[in-house]
């Protein structure tokens, strides 16, 4: 069954709206015709199934039919800190990361990132490309909700959001805790990370309240002794993930992978 995201605001209790790309791939490219099954989901967290009522010329009709029961989000909120990499890399990493269930996405400026947004309209632009990226992946893997894709920005700012319900994971090549230790010491505070477990916590917003667990990862260059230090005096936890160097757009979703299994939902 085809799938196609609707924002929120193009739904109805009855209808909804499929418009723009999403509408010319359904109409050019799928050519589907009045009568034929459609998923619909608003990125949000809802999904709807539904039929093909009416195909205008810039837009198509669905008449919703039901709610997706199927629960098809991580109960562990997860954010992937990702150093800017060059090239393609950080749309590989984004689309990859929607894969696995991240909840967010913050793509950071450090001192050896080789791709350097000095302008806030490049920073702008962007997010928007990464942001439609994740959308994409989201249709394409069943995802309910798109995750958030923020504006590029420095690691003093990002540290200076954080608080005492998220878990900072620092992963360094020249050393740190050993990733089983470290969870196993942080085993209570992960159970309270996953939204199932938060206490009197409403799907709009428990995932917040219960806090974050984020997953801080160098560019290429990997991240400077003084950037680790600053994280570390923030509350992150240093690790190791193995004997091996990764690379940058392997060491977050290695990590993301691993903590799905332990406290997500693939290994549930």
């Amino acid at each position: 069954m085809e799938r196609f995201y609707v924002p929120a605001a193009g739904i109805s209790s009855e209808t909804a709206w499929i418009r723009g790309e999403a509408f010319k791939h359904l109409s050019k490219v799928l050519r589907l015709s009045p009568g034929d099954a459609v998923e619909i989901f608003d990125g949000e967290g809802k999904g709807y199934q539904g039929k093909i009522r009416e195909i205008t010329r810039d837009e198509a009709a669905v008449s919703l039919t039901g709610m997706v029961a199927q629960r098809r989000e991580s109960p562990l909120r997860t954010c992937l800190v990702q150093g800017i990499p060059k090239g393609e890399k950080m749309e590989w990493v984004v689309q990859k990361a929607t894969e696995l269930g991240v909840s967010e996405i913050i793509p950071l400026e450090l001192t050896r990132s080789v791709v350097k947004l000095d302008q806030d309209k490049k920073r702008r632009e962007r997010q928007e490309r990464w942001q439609k990226v994740a959308a994409e992946a989201a249709r394409q893997c069943g995802r309910l909700a798109i995750p958030k894709v923020h504006m590029p920005q420095t690691l003093k700012k990002f540290l200076g959001e954080l608080d005492d319900h998220d878990l900072l994971l620092v992963p360094w090549e020249e050393g740190g805790e050993a990733l089983g230790a470290v969870l196993e010491k942080q085993k209570g505070k992960l159970d309270r990370l996953r939204f199932e477990e938060a206490e009197g916590a409403s799907e709009e917003t428990g995932r917040e309240e219960a806090g974050c667990l984020y997953m801080l990862i160098g560019p290429e260059g990997g991240m400077a002794a003084g950037e680790v230090e600053l994280a570390k005096a923030s509350g992150g936890i240093n690790v190791t993930l193995g004997p091996r160097i990764l690379r940058t757009e392997t060491a977050g979703l290695m990590l993301l992978s691993v903590l799905q299994f332990l406290w997500g939902d693939t290994g549930r």
